[in-house]
């Protein structure tokens, strides 16, 4: 009887052990399982984080670069307007590209093409009224030697001269090209002014319209003290 409780207790107590570590096992199975479960909701966290992060951190980088672009746009713009935009009224235009200033007869109007193309008065001349063109260019100016091809043309017929001439204090020339059978003039006066050529042009439509250029012109003069 000893001999078989003995047996008996020590199966019970393999049994017991064995359902110990079978409980033991699955425990640390569900703790390994749960551990790697919240370890990896740690890391989609944290990166969603960074993601989210690094998202608005861009974002703010981008508003504040767009920011800074289009408020130094703006200032680009303004001085732009400011130191760029001509003066034109009646009777009045200033050029504050290339630094001049004219006063013409308030009923003349005025034709912006560019810049550095603008002309003051009736364009295409009309009733014995014309305009004064004003061009800018750049480098050498060879309006005197195209004045003389022209006039090569048309020998016995268009008559060239060219005499010195100062306005607005800067000494230059005046080309006078007269055709002889339509008995018309074409006055090109050329300027040369920090670099730049300033080549006022017009024709002599009328003895009323010459006099009202000889007045405008005696107004012209530069802005710029350069």
């Amino acid at each position: 009887m000893k001999s078989g409780f003995s047996i008996i207790n020590i199966i019970i107590i393999i049994g017991l052990i064995a359902l110990v570590y079978l409980g033991y096992t699955q425990y640390l199975d569900n703790k390994i399982e749960q551990t790697l479960k919240n370890s990896d909701y740690s890391l989609k966290h944290a990166t969603l984080i960074n993601t989210e992060s690094a998202t608005s951190t861009n974002s703010l980088i981008k508003d504040q670069t767009t920011q800074q672009q289009t408020t130094t746009q703006k200032t680009q713009t303004l001085e732009a307007e400011k130191t760029i935009a001509p003066i034109a009224k009646k009777g009045f235009y200033q050029n504050n590209t290339y630094f001049y200033q004219i006063s013409f007869p308030e009923n003349w109007p005025i034709k912006v093409r560019s810049e550095d193309n603008v002309s003051l008065g009736t364009v295409p001349p009309k009733n014995g009224q014309g305009a004064i063109t004003i061009e800018i260019t750049k480098g050498e100016s060879n309006e005197i030697n195209q004045a003389e091809a022209e006039a090569k043309k048309y020998p016995g017929v268009v008559s060239i001269t060219a005499e010195p001439i100062t306005l607005a204090g800067v000494s230059g020339n005046k080309i006078i090209m007269e055709n002889l059978l339509a008995k018309t003039k074409t006055i090109n006066i050329l300027l040369k002014k920090s670099n730049l050529n300033y080549i006022i042009k017009y024709s002599e439509e009328s003895p009323e319209f010459t006099s009202q250029v000889n007045k405008a012109l005696a107004t012209f003069k530069f802005t710029s003290v350069e």
